[in-house]
């Protein structure tokens, strides 16, 4: 027969989010929500000779792109805090009217309470843009009906561009500040690798092939978006 040509062609989208309770306790003592975006592109090439001759043959490209989006939001209570440790050594007064006994104005921040009793709140978003090109090819020869050498190697590029967008609420109640700490980052990596290959295959029997191979292989790098305290 002649050669074939193969196209394979996809599409991936996916959105989830969960928010729920982070310390496994009776208490509200933190919280931690995820939320993720994926939308991805891919192509791929492939031509192939006809099977069954002396030379056996592949050559390919492949292309894929992807947007990713996650973020994330992670909010400490103080106030479940005081309820756990110390509520019960000030004779069961809550922190809100610990705080009104202090501060003659009651709460001392201008925030809303509930803010007043966050010690901190850090929500981080961070996107990750990564397109991928890739060309292959492969070649085997038939030395005999049993042995047979393969040849092969891919070139592959990566370019992966990054950015951070983290804000940290941090209230300090007691003296009565509350202020937001940003942190904005981004990191782009452009990556290229060459990997070859080569083989020695022998059929002892229709059932039993044994190999000799020698191959490298390549994960491009990325980065690692985590809470910057």
């Amino acid at each position: 027969g002649g050669m074939t040509l193969t196209s394979v062609s996809a599409y991936r989208f996916y959105k989830t989010g969960e928010f729920g309770d982070q310390d496994l306790t009776p208490f509200y003592l933190g919280a931690r929500g995820n939320f993720e975006r994926s939308e991805q592109v891919s192509q791929e090439l492939r031509l192939t000779s006809p099977s069954g001759g002396d030379v056996e043959w592949v050559v390919g490209g492949f292309y894929l792109h992807e947007d990713y989006a996650n973020q994330g939001i992670y909010p400490i209570n103080i106030e479940g805090y005081y309820d756990l440790l110390f509520r019960g050594a000030f004779g069961g007064v809550s922190l809100r009217d610990f705080y009104a006994s202090i501060f003659l104005d009651g709460l001392a921040c201008d925030a809303p309470a509930p803010l007043c009793l966050n010690v901190q709140k850090a929500d981080n978003l961070w996107t990750l843009e990564t397109t991928s090109l890739a060309a292959f090819g492969q070649l085997k020869y038939n030395m005999t009906d049993r042995l047979a050498l393969t040849l092969g190697a891919r070139f592959s590029s990566d370019e992966k561009n990054f950015t951070l967008d983290q804000s940290t609420f941090v209230g300090l109640p007691f003296i009565g500040v509350n202020f937001i700490v940003p942190v904005a980052f981004t990191d782009s990596q452009d990556q290229t690798n060459f990997s070859p290959k080569i083989a020695l295959s022998y059929e002892f029997t229709p059932d039993v092939t044994g190999y000799l191979t020698a191959a490298w292989g390549y994960k491009a790098g990325g980065f690692f978006p985590n809470i910057i305290s």
